[in-house]
């Protein structure tokens, strides 16, 4: 399997337990895992979660294709992790996959992650001039009333 030709795209990973994940899909060669991981496998990288080859059973482009839902494993993963994993995943991220961190994080009632006061200001920011009206929206029905 060619890793690169999944580079900044929308992909559908499963991975070598039968878990799905969903989402922009970013490649991380030998020598960059090798430095980081101290670990020489080709990967990918969905948001801020890391797969190596031995890692993916299935890796496919959503490209002209919608999501399975609203968000998925890779959201909830990333919001199980607390306020500083959706921290990185929001800074860093386009429009869609904010969007779907949201929703996650709307529908996981997540009131520990939600109380940090540096992902407030994160979310105030994305309320007032986050791109699309439905981010907005988003981050607007997060913020305490």
């Amino acid at each position: 399997m060619n890793l690169k030709q999944f580079d900044g795209k929308r992909v559908r990973l499963t991975d070598v337990r039968g878990e799905v994940f969903e989402g922009v899909c970013t490649h991380s060669s030998l020598d960059w895992n090798e430095h980081i991981f101290g670990r020489r496998e080709e990967g990918v990288e969905l948001g801020t979660v890391s797969f190596f080859r031995s890692d993916i059973r299935r890796l496919e482009s959503l490209e002209g294709r919608a999501y399975s839902g609203p968000w998925g494993a890779l959201e909830a993963l990333t919001v199980s992790d607390g306020a500083d994993a959706v921290l990185d995943a929001l800074e860093d991220a386009a429009p869609e996959p904010q969007l779907r961190l949201l929703r996650c994080l709307a529908d996981r009632g997540a009131a520990e992650v939600l109380g940090d006061p540096e992902l407030q200001a994160v979310l105030r920011d994305l309320a007032e001039q986050g791109q699309g009206e439905a981010l907005r929206r988003a981050a607007k029905r997060l913020l305490p009333e």
